[in-house]
């Protein structure tokens, strides 16, 4: 799956989804790990959702935490 979807991020400009999506997606279980491996492969908007905190943008470097 994670192949999959690595394949697919350097042609989006919008990337919505979990913190467990975006695991699936950069391939870790640490979010910033992810989030790091997602951002070498696509300069995408990434929009993490947190339930009920709310949601992280982040439209630029990944930060040291969400």
């Amino acid at each position: 799956m994670t192949a999959h979807l690595q394949s697919i991020l350097p042609k989006i400009d919008l990337a919505i989804g979990t913190i467990e999506e975006f695991n699936i997606a950069g391939g870790s279980t640490d979010i910033i790990a992810s989030l790091e491996a997602v951002r070498r492969i696509s300069a995408a908007t990434l929009v993490v959702k947190r339930g009920p905190m709310g949601c992280a943008v982040i439209d630029g470097p990944i930060p040291r935490s969400l």
